[in-house]
């Protein structure tokens, strides 16, 4: 399951979750029907914390409530 969390005062939102796997995953993240590109106010990376066990989070900067 996912780990979705707000941070700085709901201003940067967080996901992350882990995985097992032999090799490394490759990701992509959707917004709706958009793929969303590291850089700007998207973070995203796959690190292995430990052999065969993946985090892969996504972080989003500036993050506003919809009205």
């Amino acid at each position: 399951m996912p780990n979705v969390r707000l941070l700085d005062n709901g201003k940067r939102l967080v996901c992350d979750f882990r995985v097992n796997s032999k090799s490394k995953p490759t990701t992509l993240w959707y917004f709706g029907n958009s793929l969303l590109k590291a850089g700007g106010r998207y973070k995203m990376d796959v690190k292995e914390e430990t052999a065969g066990v993946f985090l892969i989070f996504l972080e989003i900067s500036n993050v506003s409530s919809p009205s």
